[in-house]
């Protein structure tokens, strides 16, 4: 790890002093996928519950601030708030858990920045602002929603890379961390002790308002 952060503050040091600076918003559609084993036991004791795959648009916003340190290399960090979360269901009823998170992502850009076709790669910390969990059979509807819960991780880091061309960008992201917080406690039992929930996501995005 030292070596990692030495190796990261010497490319620093030749990096342009005066870097050119512009900055971006995105929208982004969302598709993720969570391996939730143990999880359909917690919500409903046995079941023939699945995984499947979750779509979301709203939402998924990010302002980011880009520092371009010549024709083909750059950097962009910046503030984004995404809906991230799981879906369950059978042939009957679907159970989501969501949670609506604040992010802070740091990424490196290669390729032609004056024509905005690049890669990039790089991580992102978030923080879980507030899960709502709720449970669809029928025309019944259950909700339960609670800011700052401790029944998920609050930090969720992650790592993601990605390809931009001009106004369109296509991403892949997996978060370091499981969903559900593994040390909750009630009752002083931990129902989530032996549930896996690892999210990873596939986005595709628009740029706008690019200056």
């Amino acid at each position: 790890m030292k070596n990692l952060i030495l190796l990261i503050l010497m490319a620093f040091a030749f990096l342009p002093a005066s870097p050119q600076v512009s900055h971006t918003c995105r929208s982004e559609w969302l598709l993720s996928y969570s391996n939730t084993d143990g999880m359909a036991n917690y919500l409903v004791g046995e079941g023939s519950f699945r995984e499947v795959p979750r779509f979301t648009i709203l939402p998924n916003v990010e302002w980011d601030i880009n520092y371009d340190f010549g024709e083909h290399f750059g950097m962009f960090s910046g503030l984004g708030f995404y809906n991230v979360g799981f879906l369950l269901r059978d042939d009957d009823t679907k159970y989501v858990w969501r949670s609506i998170n604040v992010g802070v992502p740091l990424a490196f850009r290669i390729g032609n920045m004056e024509k905005n076709q690049y890669m990039f790669i790089g991580a992102e910390m978030e923080q879980s602002i507030h899960l709502k969990r709720k449970s669809i059979c029928g025309k019944e509807r259950i909700r339960h929603g609670e800011y700052f819960s401790n029944k998920i991780n609050g930090l969720m880091p992650s790592m993601f890379i990605g390809i931009n061309n001009d106004d369109f960008y296509m991403q892949l992201k997996v978060y370091l961390f499981d969903f559900v917080n593994k040390t909750y406690k009630f009752e002083d039992e931990m129902p989530f002790l032996d549930v896996n929930s690892g999210i990873f996501s596939f986005t595709f995005g628009y740029n706008y308002n690019r200056k």
